[in-house]
């Protein structure tokens, strides 16, 4: 995939004036670098032709459509629905192909138990726009909420198919697969989200934890510390990695950790 993926721009967010591109379906945004004189990251974005979504109309309908269907959101957040079903309708009327507007539709479903309705919206959205990704997400909610973990897991991976690098994605995709038992690929991904995210500590807590559950000692230690390094504020942390160092039938080092998860909580309460 790297090799046939084609750079598109190069930038530094420092310089860049505001300038915003893309992230979605079919972008790689890996970080390159950093430059001690100008602070921050030099990204670089990669297409993948085969993942890239249709260029999207610019025309001034199609932008005050889509401006309408974002005000739709802002008044489901402030729970005012009548507010939100105006602009929805305004939305469509100004561009009648707003994919958006799909997708906020079937979350008016959504938020009243309509699923039926909801999976329609979704179902022809992805029938105008087969990369959608979003509306295979709101696919697998529903699925979810079916208690469909295979339909779940099916939806999320074609997700994570056009997203390969979307680190909360391959989260939530091994969060389903450890939950139904494949716990080979569940640490896969989480370890492809540590490769994308090596400065979250979430992400090593999740490795480290899965492999401390499937008896990898050994390998899961260094996560867990690497997570206490990054947010030595979680109390859980210090006891996993306490755990681990316990089972390494080092008892004296495990004590020390306990330790210092008591005092951790001790100063947040």
């Amino acid at each position: 995939m790297a090799a046939e993926a084609t750079l598109v721009a190069r930038f530094d967010p420092g310089l860049s004036d505001g300038a915003v591109f893309d992230t979605m379906d079919g972008y790689y945004v890996p970080v390159t670098g950093f430059d001690t004189e100008r602070p921050g990251p030099l990204v670089s974005i990669w297409e993948i032709p085969a993942y890239s979504t249709p260029p999207q109309s610019t025309s001034q309908r199609h932008v005050f459509s889509r401006v309408l269907s974002q005000m739709a959101v802002n008044s489901l957040e402030a729970a005012d629905r009548a507010a939100a079903a105006e602009a929805l309708r305004a939305a469509t009327i100004f561009d009648p192909s707003n994919e958006h507007a799909l997708l906020v539709e079937a979350r008016m479903h959504w938020d009243v138990g309509d699923t039926t309705m909801a999976e329609e919206r979704l179902a022809e959205l992805l029938r105008r726009n087969p990369m959608a990704t979003r509306a295979m997400q709101g696919m697998a909610i529903l699925a979810a909420a079916r208690s469909d973990t295979a339909g779940v897991i099916e939806w999320m991976e074609d997700v994570c198919r056009r997203r390969p690098r979307d680190a909360d994605v391959l989260r939530q995709l091994a969060d389903w697969n450890w939950q139904v038992g494949d716990r080979d690929r569940a640490l896969s991904l989480w370890r492809r989200v540590v490769e994308l995210r090596p400065w979250v500590a979430r992400g090593h807590h999740d490795l480290g934890f899965a492999l401390l559950q499937s008896e990898a000692y050994g390998q899961a230690l260094p996560h867990l510390e690497r997570a206490i390094e990054i947010a030595p504020d979680s109390v859980a942390y210090y006891r996993q990695a306490a755990m681990a160092r316990d089972a390494l039938g080092e008892r004296e080092l495990a004590a020390e950790l306990r330790r210092q998860a008591n005092s951790v909580e001790d100063s947040l309460r």
